[in-house]
């Protein structure tokens, strides 16, 4: 028998129980002839390749695309030098281009110097790259990759992603890849609103935003049926969204960020601007808060530096003034759900030209606007190591929305409860008595 052909009844045996879906076909003869064949060159290595590939495919074939396993497993028996450099250059293998990514010129004298070493059998490696971590293209032949691209490896389950490369020589799924595979599992049921509001309220709520964000690799994917059920179900989940500490100065993320990102994706998988105007008019009264009626009303629209242009002029200025007609007329139904209760206010106060709110407002919408309206600054002296954290008020707003000091005064005045501490509370009393960050 031909000696591929028994290297190919072999892995039929290896791979019999693992999923189809995880054994790419199309990929499979670059990488079988250009990794894999230069390095069986007798019945004893088909062997030794079948045996060292049975557990690594047991273990890892229903989580990991399999011709890639088999790629690493061939590299792993046959060139156990080569596996062992690869696995201390995971980031470098993975990493997408950046704009001025500072570390371009290190990684790429990294990847030079791999190569000299292996004289030879630089082709290999070479060829190991273009079909198994085109990433690193960038560094052997200026071929360069960005996010989207890393998004498709990452839903194909690719080790071209860093979460399922580092599975593979780990055999331990880091944090990110749990997230996910929630949102692996969450994607089908975008068409199913009930289905899909069970199966995120059944997560842990401290990794809904992870799972928002892995969503996004399914973008390509989404369909006009998954439009209304997803985004309605996504907008009110945001105030059950755990608020994480900032992770640094530049850090952005925010649980409204996360869903935003993915209701516009899905809008944008409509083609025809009539057909996103009929869904947002669909999702709208679906919304449950003002807060995440507001945040949709300004991603879809037309307004400088906040709207992304999905519907015409006239369609948003007509929901935008259906919306405040609705905020001044009836309080929200769940003050406790406003999640940004300060800039609905605002809007509204710029709309009508005064101020919305008075003290004898609702006590629990007062608590809203206030607590909406707390943000906490991080600073550091030039001469300590320890950051200070300082909670603030977005004061200048407050008297926007309430007209002036007196009308807070009397609005706090009513949220108070002699003799419980209060940070919300506590931290409007420190304003009306003169305090102001230092910044300020």
């Amino acid at each position: 028998m031909h000696l591929r052909s028994q290297v190919f009844e072999e892995l039929d045996r290896v791979i019999k129980d693992t999923p189809e879906e995880y054994f790419d076909q199309e990929r499979w003869p670059d990488v079988y002839y250009e990794v894999i064949d230069p390095l069986i060159g007798n019945m004893r290595d088909v062997s030794r390749f079948a045996v060292s590939a049975l557990p690594a495919v047991d273990f890892l074939g229903n989580q990991v695309e399999i011709t890639d396993i088999l790629a690493m497993e061939a590299i792993r028996v046959f060139r156990p030098d080569v596996f062992t450099r690869l696995s201390g250059i995971q980031s470098i293998l993975t990493a997408v281009n950046e704009y001025d990514d500072p570390r371009r010129e290190g990684n790429k004298a990294i990847v030079d110097q791999l190569m000299k070493d292996l004289g030879d059998e630089a082709p290999l490696f070479r060829n190991l790259v273009r079909r198994v971590f085109p990433a690193a293209q960038r560094y052997t032949n200026n071929t360069s990759y960005g996010y989207d691209s890393q998004q498709e490896w990452r839903r194909k389950h690719l080790l071209a992603h860093i979460d399922f490369l580092s599975l593979y020589f780990t055999r331990t799924p880091p944090p990110e890849l749990d997230a996910f595979r929630a949102a692996e599992e969450a994607f089908p049921l975008l068409g199913d609103g009930k289905k899909l509001d069970r199966y995120f309220r059944g997560l842990d709520r401290g990794i809904l935003e992870d799972v928002l964000g892995a969503l996004e690799a399914y973008q390509r994917l989404y369909t006009s049926d998954m439009v209304v059920a997803g985004s309605v179900v996504l907008l009110n989940l945001i105030p059950d969204i755990p608020k994480r500490a900032s992770r640094g100065m530049f850090d952005i993320n925010r649980p409204e960020i996360a869903v935003s990102r993915v209701v516009l994706r899905l809008l944008n998988s409509i083609a025809d601007e009539d057909g996103r105007e009929s869904a947002v008019t669909q999702i709208l009264p679906n919304v449950t808060t003002y807060s995440s009626q507001l945040d949709l009303i300004e991603l879809v629209g037309r307004k400088k530096d906040v709207g992304s242009d999905v519907v015409s002029e006239k369609f948003a200025k007509s929901i935008e003034k259906d919306f405040f007609g609705r905020v001044q007329q009836n309080p929200p139904a769940k003050p406790d759900k406003e999640w940004n209760a300060i800039r609905v206010y605002l809007m509204l106060a710029k709309e009508v030209g005064n101020a919305p709110l008075r003290e004898e407002s609702n006590k629990r919408l007062i608590r809203a606007v206030f607590t909406s309206a707390m943000s906490h600054t991080r600073s550091q002296s030039f001469d300590s190591r320890v950051a200070k954290t300082t909670a603030v008020l977005g004061w200048e707003v407050l008297l926007t929305i309430f007209g002036d000091e007196e009308a807070i005064r009397s609005a706090v005045d009513k949220i108070r409860v002699k003799g419980q501490p209060d940070e919300v509370v506590d931290l409007v009393d420190k304003y009306l008595n003169g305090w102001r960050p230092e910044h300020d």
